[in-house]
């Protein structure tokens, strides 16, 4: 299953052809969302070590450790990123505490380069820009509001 296969990927215990296998497996079960980020869907029948079935989360924060060093993967580790972030919550973090840790490890395996120093900021509807902005220099950890019309 994809779950145990990431798992073993993000191990390091696997090389060779059987870690390439491990590697196929993950992508093909990969899914997108509607928002064009990318999970690892929940296997139903898979359990962790503990006996409890893994979070999505869990499984997609998995998939991108295991897909670090493939470099045919690397197109996906921003969309599987974009789906661990949006994840935390404030109350709960990313789950339980292996979901946490593992979701912080993908996060900084992923994000680990600083962010550039002009980010280009869009709202797009249906291949339509309603407005954009520019994060730049020492505003790149501000809040950026984006104002369009409503119409």
């Amino acid at each position: 299953d994809p779950y145990t296969a990431a798992a073993v990927l993000a191990s390091g215990a696997v090389d060779g052809s059987m870690k390439e296998m491990l590697i196929e497996r993950v992508k093909k079960a990969i899914s997108e969302r509607e928002d064009g980020s990318k999970v690892l869907p929940v296997p139903a029948d898979v359990t962790r070590p503990d006996g409890y079935p893994p979070s999505e989360v869990e499984t997609t924060a998995l998939a991108a450790l295991a897909l670090t060093g493939a470099a045919d993967a690397k197109a996906l580790l921003p969309d599987l990123g974009a789906s661990i972030l949006s994840a935390y919550r404030p109350s709960s973090g990313f789950s339980d505490g292996y979901a946490n840790l593992i979701a912080l490890r993908a996060v900084i395996e992923i994000f680990h380069e600083p962010v550039p120093p002009n980010v280009k900021v869009s709202l797009a509807i249906d291949g339509r820009t309603l407005t954009e902005s520019t994060l730049s220099g020492d505003k790149g950890k501000e809040v950026l509001a984006l104002v369009a019309p409503m119409a």
